[in-house]
């Protein structure tokens, strides 16, 4: 701001007045933006953090002047779309913002301090988020097979799940709350969301027949359908 100065001079020799203006501009600040964490899966919570710097503010060192200990006030985080949200600095210069509503892929996220009476506004640079979407496989019975392609992954990715039957099973198909998606073993889809994915097995039947030769030979029992791994007894 500006400020009215006078000096007066009253002694022996000199007698005077002068009045002039004192102009004490706002201090610089910077912001520097970061998150955690990055990258993130999609419905995690993400914590942004500003940390705004500025000197002191102590013009000319008087007593009657204005001294401020850093930047106080509120940040702005923004992405492309629009604001996400604010955060007011604590007594070290740190704001922060947390949200889980990031949709998946990536971001270009600003924080911006809107400044004070001593500190001028300043806006960090962008930061990337980068938020994945996670993909869950599992086989149903567990001893049915084996199961791969899980993970974490980028919106738009190609992803390519596998479901290898074990001895004695059969896979049937890939369903997703309950409803079938697939019947092909490898799965190949484009990742747009979040996902679980079951791998279904049926343990294999086998037909055991038996018979006598003559037949007015004997009896005979014991044949019928099995599943694979049972101990069976012809008689």
């Amino acid at each position: 701001g500006s400020y009215t100065v006078v000096g007066t001079v009253d002694d022996l020799n000199y007698r005077g007045v002068s009045t002039d203006t004192l102009t004490i501009g706002k201090a610089n600040t910077a912001v520097a933006l970061t998150s955690s964490p990055n990258p993130s899966t999609f419905g995690a919570t993400v914590t942004f953090t500003a940390t705004v710097s500025g000197g002191r503010v102590d013009p000319n060192g008087m007593q009657t002047a204005i001294v401020s200990d850093g930047p106080t006030g509120v940040v702005t985080f923004t992405t492309v779309s629009g604001e996400l949200g604010t955060g007011t600095l604590d007594a070290g210069g740190v704001a922060t913002y947390t949200t889980a509503s990031l949709s998946g892929g990536s971001h270009a996220i600003t924080a911006t301090y809107g400044g004070n009476g001593n500190y001028q506004s300043s806006t960090s640079p962008s930061l990337t988020q980068m938020v994945r979407y996670t993909i869950g496989v599992s086989a149903n019975p567990p001893a049915g097979g084996a199961v791969s392609g899980g993970g974490a992954y980028n919106h738009g990715a190609t992803v390519v799940v596998t479901a290898t039957a074990n001895s004695g099973y059969t896979f049937v198909n890939w369903t997703e709350g309950g409803n079938p998606v697939s019947t092909d073993a490898a799965y190949s889809f484009t990742v747009t969301a979040n996902r679980t994915l079951v791998a279904n097995f049926t343990l294999n039947q086998y037909t055991i027949a038996v018979s006598a030769n003559p037949v007015a030979g004997g009896s005979v029992s014991g044949g019928g359908g099995y599943n694979y791994g049972a101990t069976v007894i012809v008689t």
